[in-house]
């Protein structure tokens, strides 16, 4: 079943999102994100679901951050990623292709954040995720995701969970987390954006 699983998402997610350069990302809600927990965001951090990297660069910026990890199994992101910490020789980072089901890591995170990736993670799969994602936290580690709220950016193809406020808060708490906010997030001029900050 694992490997039938790993599959399907290897078919679903083989494409690399837009423009890897980290400065567009900047003014996107993901770098407001980034601006706006900056506090929130220290130690040793895991960017799940990296794809690119474009965001995982910018995470290296915050002085509270030691190292950053970006894991993403979509093998031509990743080559793009690594691509780009050549030319940025940024040695903060380091980028990890694989399934988070199969990674094992060799330090636990101070912090987890995830763009855009929960709502491509079939609803059988997303607790076993989760459950993964909580274990890599040490105590008292948070979780900052950030996802479309319901059916926004709805594609019809990648997308196959759809969140709101409560049911995000509802997920992380019946996997063990505590919610520190869940919010329909209107910082940001695009719309569409759910934001939750999640504690170990």
């Amino acid at each position: 079943q694992k490997f039938i699983m790993i599959d399907r998402y290897k078919l679903k997610e083989n494409y690399i999102t837009r423009d890897p350069n980290p400065n567009s990302w900047r003014n996107h809600p993901n770098g407001n994100i980034l601006n706006i927990y900056s506090d929130t965001i220290n130690g040793n951090v895991l960017d799940f679901g990296c794809n690119h990297g474009g965001c995982t660069f910018l995470i290296c910026e915050n002085n509270n951050v030691s190292s950053v990890v970006g894991l993403d199994l979509n093998e031509g992101a990743i080559k793009v990623a690594n691509q780009t910490k050549q030319e940025l020789v940024e040695s903060k980072i380091s980028f990890i292709l694989g399934n988070i089901l199969d990674v094992v890591f060799d330090k636990k995170f101070d912090t987890i954040i995830s763009f855009h990736t929960l709502e491509h993670i079939y609803p059988e799969d997303v607790d076993i995720v989760l459950e993964k994602l909580y274990n890599s936290l040490t105590d008292n580690g948070n979780f900052i995701i950030s996802i479309p709220y319901e059916h926004a950016f709805d594609n019809g193809t990648q997308h196959v969970a759809f969140y709101n406020e409560i049911t995000l808060s509802e997920l992380f708490e019946k996997n063990n987390f505590k919610t520190v906010e869940c919010l329909y997030d209107n910082r940001h001029s695009e719309g569409g954006i759910l934001t939750g900050v999640f504690k170990k």
